[in-house]
C-alpha cells in the first residue's frame, strides 16, 4: 500500500511539473501571437493593451491572484536575478521621473529577449525588446518568478518550434525551458543568418554564419561567437580555412595574400554581439500603467475617508 501512495505521489508531483512548464511554453506563444497589438491605458484584451493588462491577459487564468497594475505585480512571486532569468518571469522597470517606483512590467522569453506593451518611445505597443538596450538596462527594478517552472529527471525539456521572435530575429528550431537548445536556425533582423547548433539560447558547437553580403563562416562557435578553426567562403565561393583568434579571423599561413586581403575587407561583425536597439538613445518617460495605478490610489483614498471621517 505504502508502494502505491509512494508512486501515485510521484506521478501528481510530475504531473504538476509538467502542467506548470506547459503554462510556460503556452504563455510565451499566447505573446507572440499578440505582438503588434496597440497600446491602450486600462486595456486588458487584444484590442489593445497597457503593459501590466498584456501581462495579467497572459497569466489569468493560471494565476488568478495576480494583482491589477506593475507596481503590485512587483511583490509578486519569487525574486530572480537577472543572470537567473528564465522564460516566462516577470522583469519590471522604472520608467517614470523616479527610478524608485515600478511603472512598467515585461515578461521574460528567453535568449536576452522582453516582449512588453510600450505606451511611449521609438516602438509602441506590443513588441519585442533587447532587455539590455540602453533605455531598459537603465530602467531595470527588478525580476520575479510567479510560476513553479522547476524539472525533474522523466520531464519533456526539449520542444520544436517556429518562428519563434526574439529581440535579435526569428528562431526555427529545438527549445528547452524556452531557448534555443539543440539544432535550429536563427534569421536575424540585420540580414545575417545561423544555422546549426545552440546552447541555452547562444550559438555553439558546429554551425555556419552567413552574412547579409552572401559571405559565410563554416566551423565551430563557443558562448554566442566564433571560435576555434572553420572556414570562411566569400561571395564568390572562394574558401579560405582559418581560425578565430582574438576576435578576428586568421587565414592559415597557406593561402595567398590575394584571399588574406579578401577576408580583411570583408564585413564579419557578429551581429548577436552588436547592440543596435532604438531604445539605445531613448531616455524619455515611458508612462506605463502609472496612471491606472495612480487612479486606483485616489480611489482607495477617498474609499478610506469616507469610511475613518467622523
Amino acid at each position: 500500500m505504502k508502494k502505491i501512495f509512494l508512486i501515485l505521489l510521484f506521478l501528481t508531483i510530475n504531473i504538476a511539473l509538467i502542467y506548470s512548464e506547459s503554462i510556460q511554453d503556452k504563455v510565451i506563444s499566447k505573446a507572440r501571437t499578440l505582438i503588434g497589438t496597440p497600446y491602450r491605458m486600462g486595456g486588458v484584451t487584444p484590442a489593445g493593451f497597457d503593459c501590466s493588462g498584456f501581462i495579467l491577459y497572459l497569466y489569468k487564468s493560471h494565476v488568478p491572484d495576480l494583482p491589477r497594475v506593475s507596481r503590485d505585480m512587483a511583490v509578486k512571486g519569487v525574486p530572480v536575478n537577472l543572470s537567473s532569468l528564465l522564460p516566462g518571469d516577470l522583469v519590471f522597470f522604472a520608467t517614470g521621473s523616479s527610478r524608485n517606483h515600478v511603472t512598467h512590467v515585461a515578461l521574460y522569453i528567453g535568449q536576452n529577449s522582453i516582449v512588453h506593451s510600450i505606451s511611449n518611445g521609438p516602438e509602441r505597443g506590443v513588441t519585442v525588446s533587447s532587455l539590455t538596450s540602453g533605455y531598459w538596462k537603465k530602467r531595470y527594478h527588478n525580476s520575479s518568478r510567479i510560476l513553479d517552472i522547476k524539472k525533474q529527471s522523466g520531464v519533456p525539456e526539449k520542444i520544436y518550434t517556429e518562428n519563434a521572435s526574439f529581440a535579435k530575429g526569428t528562431y526555427t528550431g529545438q527549445l528547452k525551458s524556452g531557448e534555443p537548445h539543440g539544432k535550429g536556425s536563427l534569421m536575424m533582423k540585420n540580414g545575417d543568418s545561423y544555422k546549426g547548433t545552440f546552447y541555452k539560447g547562444l550559438f555553439h558547437g558546429e554551425g555556419i554564419y552567413t552574412w547579409e553580403d552572401g559571405t559565410s563562416f563554416s566551423g565551430n562557435f563557443k558562448s554566442g561567437d566564433f571560435s576555434g578553426n572553420g572556414v570562411m567562403i566569400l561571395p564568390g565561393g572562394e574558401k579560405i580555412a582559418g581560425n578565430w583568434t582574438g576576435g578576428s579571423f586568421k587565414p592559415e599561413t597557406s593561402e595567398p595574400e590575394s584571399k588574406i586581403d579578401a577576408v580583411k575587407t570583408a564585413s564579419v561583425e557578429n551581429y548577436m554581439q552588436k547592440e543596435d536597439s532604438p531604445w539605445n538613445t531613448y531616455d524619455g518617460i515611458v508612462e506605463g500603467d502609472f496612471d491606472l495605478w495612480f487612479k486606483k490610489d485616489m480611489e482607495s483614498f477617498e474609499e478610506w475617508k469616507k469610511k475613518n471621517q467622523p
